[in-house]
C-alpha cells in the first residue's frame, strides 16, 4: 500500500507541475504579451486553457484520492513496470476500479486535450516555426513542446478509459467549431486571418479549418489505440461494466472468468 501511494503522489506532483507551468504561462499570456486578449484568436490559448483545465481536474481528483485513501492501482503497476517500484503483482490481469463521476469526465477531458495538444503541436513546428528563422520564444517551447510532451507523458503514466466516441467526436467538433468562429469573426472584422500563412492561400484559407479538425479527430483515434493496447500490455482488462460505479458487476471475478465476452470489452 506504501508504494501506491508513494507511485499516487509522485502521479500527483507532476500534475501540479505542469499545471504551474500552464497557469503561469496562462497568466503571461494575457498580462505581459503585447496582443493580450486578443491572443485568443490563437488555437495555441485555446489549447493552453484546454490543457490547464485538463490538469487541474486532475490534480484535484488526484489530492481527493490520496485523502479518501483511495489512489488508483495503477500508478503502481506502471511505474514497477519502468523500474521504478518493484513488487509487480503476478496476477496476469488487473481490473479496474469504479471509475467516479468526475474521473469518468477528467477522460473524456484528456481525449480531447490529447487530440488538441497534438494537432497544435504538429501545425506549429511544421508550418510556423520554419518562418520564425530560430527565433523563439520561452513561451512557444512552454505552448508547443512541453505541452505537447505533458499529453504524451499523461498518457503513459496514467490509466485513461475511452468511453463513447459517439459523445468525444462531437465534443472535438465543438471546440474545433468555436475556435472557427472566432477567426471568422476576426477576418470579417480585420480584412485578415490571424495566421500569417493563410494570407498566402487566399480563397483556400478557409480550407485550413476542416483539414485541423480532421487531424484532432485522427489524433483522438491514435491516443484511443495506443491507449488501450498499451494498458492492455501492461494487463489490465477494461472492460465496460468496469468503469461503471454504479454497477453491482465484479471485475475481479469478471476478470479471471472465461465469460467476459469480446463485446464486454472497452475495443478502441
Amino acid at each position: 500500500m506504501s508504494a501506491i501511494i508513494v507511485s499516487s503522489v509522485f502521479i500527483m506532483l507532476f500534475h501540479l507541475g505542469v499545471l504551474g507551468g500552464d497557469v503561469y504561462y496562462l497568466y503571461d499570456t494575457f498580462v505581459n504579451l503585447p496582443l493580450g486578449v486578443k491572443m485568443l484568436n490563437a488555437l495555441t490559448v485555446w489549447n493552453l486553457i484546454l490543457h490547464t483545465l485538463y490538469f487541474l481536474m486532475a490534480t484535484v481528483i488526484d489530492f481527493i484520492n490520496l485523502l479518501t485513501c483511495t489512489p488508483g492501482p495503477y500508478y503502481r503497476i506502471v511505474l514497477s513496470k519502468v523500474g521504478l517500484f518493484w513488487g509487480r503483482s503476478s496476477k496476469a490481469v488487473h481490473t479496474l476500479p469504479g471509475r467516479s463521476m468526475w474521473e469518468q469526465h477528467r477522460d473524456r477531458c484528456f481525449a480531447i486535450a490529447f487530440a488538441v495538444s497534438n494537432l497544435v503541436g504538429i501545425l506549429f513546428w511544421s508550418l510556423l516555426f520554419p518562418g520564425m528563422k530560430g527565433k523563439i520564444l520561452v513561451w512557444d517551447i512552454w505552448t508547443h513542446a512541453a505541452t505537447w510532451a505533458s499529453i504524451w507523458v499523461e498518457l503513459l503514466l496514467v490509466l485513461h478509459v475511452y468511453r463513447w466516441k459517439r459523445l468525444d467526436i462531437p465534443l472535438i467538433l465543438v471546440f474545433c467549431g468555436s475556435y472557427l468562429t472566432t477567426n471568422i469573426v476576426y477576418w470579417h472584422t480585420t480584412g485578415k486571418w490571424w495566421y500569417p500563412f493563410q494570407e498566402r492561400l487566399g480563397l483556400w484559407a478557409i480550407a485550413v479549418y476542416p483539414g485541423m479538425i480532421l487531424i484532432a479527430i485522427i489524433f483522438y483515434f491514435i491516443g484511443r489505440i495506443i491507449s488501450y493496447y498499451y494498458w492492455s500490455w501492461l494487463g489490465f482488462a477494461c472492460c465496460r461494466k468496469c468503469v461503471d460505479p454504479d454497477s453491482s458487476y465484479d471485475p475481479v471475478i469478471a476478470a479471471s472468468s472465461s465469460d467476459v465476452s469480446d463485446t464486454e470489452r472497452l475495443l478502441p
